[in-house]
């Protein structure tokens, strides 16, 4: 079976850029996202020798690492029935709330309490 720390940093060294279109990096690399990942995460610059990668939390066929470019973002991971995983959500850190789900003493209504992205 695949490593999903693997899989991502696989992806996140072609992210795309200035040099790599959102259309060559698809040609390549579509395989490696599920059906349902949002491809408009694909703008979000990410500068690959900057990254670092949190141990991965696999529970279930589901991985979630955090990704530090610097600034934090989740990427989540499918496991796949080839025993593989393919990222499944790209997101960046609710910039209300900044990860906790909260705002005052309400839940955060940017990222739905969540703590990531927004709804």
């Amino acid at each position: 079976m695949q490593n999903p720390s693997d899989v991502l940093m696989k992806i996140l060294m072609q992210w795309p850029n200035d040099k790599i279109s959102v259309e060559t990096f698809l040609k390549t690399y579509s395989g490696y996202l599920t059906e349902e990942f949002d491809r408009a995460s694909l703008v979000q610059p990410i500068r690959s020798k900057n990254l670092k990668l949190s141990q991965p939390l696999v529970t279930e066929g589901v991985a979630k690492i955090f990704v530090y470019v610097p600034d934090p973002f989740l990427a989540v991971l499918l496991k796949d029935n080839e025993n593989g995983f393919r990222l499944h959500i790209f997101t960046f850190q609710c910039t209300n709330c900044f990860g906790t789900g909260i705002s005052g003493s309400e839940v955060c209504d940017v990222c739905g309490g969540s703590g990531w992205g927004t709804l």
